[in-house]
């Protein structure tokens, strides 16, 4: 009876053990799997322009409207489209419509720099003088800045305008940003944030 008994356990462990074994087809590799975190990784060096202006233009004869055409913009920049004279109507072609403070972001690693874009006469910065910055990493920890991109001086004779440029060291490295000229519009509340804040990744 003993010997039965045994047999019945024997067959059982060995049954068990059959059901718990993988086969080589079954055993996945760690380098295989996928860490979420590391599914997208930002350039090392990285330029942002925060910008909106012109696409193109309407180019018409004498003013007949019905034979106007449309010519798009073939360069990023000051132009003179309306052929007034004065390079200063602005074109956008990098496809990103971006409201707010109008500026260039730019990272190496994890240093950043943030400079506005000037207006034509380089007088003043285009779309606001200040800006608020939060950087973003792929973990979600995230870091911001004010930048006070320009303002005026007093050079003894009278006021002028000076630009500034922004630097500042994170404690990690950014994959995306927001930027806008108020903290009232980083709050996901309402229309207001997309209306008023220019999300952008690296």
């Amino acid at each position: 009876m003993k010997q039965v008994v045994f047999v019945i356990v024997l067959i059982a462990m060995v049954s068990l053990t059959g059901c718990l074994d993988f086969g080589e087809e079954d055993v996945v590799d760690s380098d295989d799997l996928v860490n979420p975190t590391d599914a997208y990784s930002p350039p090392e060096v990285s330029t942002i322009m925060v910008d909106s202006g012109y696409t193109g233009y309407w180019d018409c004869d004498d003013g007949n409207n019905n034979s106007c055409v449309y010519i798009p913009c073939t360069k990023h920049g000051y132009q003179d489209l309306d052929d007034d004279g004065d390079a200063d109507e602005y074109c956008d072609i990098d496809g990103h419509q971006n409201n707010g403070p109008q500026s260039i972001v730019k990272k190496i690693g994890n240093k950043i720099t943030i400079e506005c874009i000037h207006n034509s006469q380089e007088s003043y910065c285009k779309g606001g003088n200040s800006a608020y910055v939060l950087f973003t990493s792929i973990e979600g920890l995230q870091e911001m800045i004010y930048c006070y991109m320009a303002g005026e001086y007093y050079d003894g004779n009278d006021y002028v305008w000076r630009f500034h440029k922004c630097e500042a060291t994170l404690g990690f490295e950014p994959v995306s940003f927001e930027i806008t000229n108020s903290l009232n519009y980083i709050d996901y509340s309402g229309y207001d944030y997309y209306y008023y804040v220019s999300f952008r990744v690296f």
